[in-house]
């Protein structure tokens, strides 16, 4: 048995499967995808673009909440001004 996975055919046959499996695979999933817009819905490759899309859209976010709070930060430490200014006005409570 050993003998026959180390072969070169068997490395030839298990390569053109890949290749067949892969293209067939590519087929299917364009035809699913062409059924799925052709009733108004997303297809698996729509969902992951825009997963993609807000996964980078939640980073940048998270980056430009992090630059805010250490903006306000080092304005309240720098500023005895901005630790009046910078809080709530209707509740006159800190940022923080």
């Amino acid at each position: 048995m050993t003998d026959l996975v180390q072969s070169d055919g068997f490395n030839v046959v298990n390569g053109l499967v890949v290749k067949v499996q892969k293209t067939v695979g590519r087929q299917v999933s364009g035809a699913t995808a062409k059924l799925w817009h052709l009733v108004n819905l997303p297809a698996g490759t729509d969902v992951k673009r825009l997963r993609k899309q807000v996964g980078s859209l939640d980073r940048e976010v998270r980056r430009l909440t992090i630059a805010l709070e250490r903006e306000r930060r080092d304005r309240w430490f720098d500023d005895p001004a901005a630790k009046e200014s910078d809080g709530d006005t209707e509740s006159g409570k800190s940022w923080w």
